[in-house]
């Protein structure tokens, strides 16, 4: 299998063959909150405005949907960081051998 050598070399820019460029786990999680955990806090605040109603945490009580937003906040960054660090080990391995 021939990998173009533009893909590996967008590979070696966010530091998947290189560790001392690699992007540190705050990185990715900045990244992914920006780009999936932001719009899962849309979706996560659009869902739990239709069951209204304010929504008790412990001694807390906050609306329904800025519960669903920060869940979808949350469950979409941590997907996203998830991803991110289970796939790093299988991009070096074809990086590696195709180089």
């Amino acid at each position: 299998m021939f990998i173009d050598e533009k893909f590996l070399t967008e590979l070696r820019s966010m530091g998947i063959v290189s560790y001392r460029e690699q992007e540190t786990l705050f990185d990715i999680a900045k990244r992914c909150a920006a780009t999936v955990g932001v719009p899962a806090a849309g979706g996560g605040a659009v869902a739990a405005a239709a069951i209204g109603g304010p929504i008790s945490v412990g001694t807390l009580t906050i609306p329904a949907a800025l519960a669903g937003a920060l869940a979808g906040l949350f469950g979409g960054t941590f997907s996203c960081v998830m991803l991110n660090e289970s796939m790093k080990q299988e991009l070096r391995d074809l990086a590696l051998r195709e180089s």
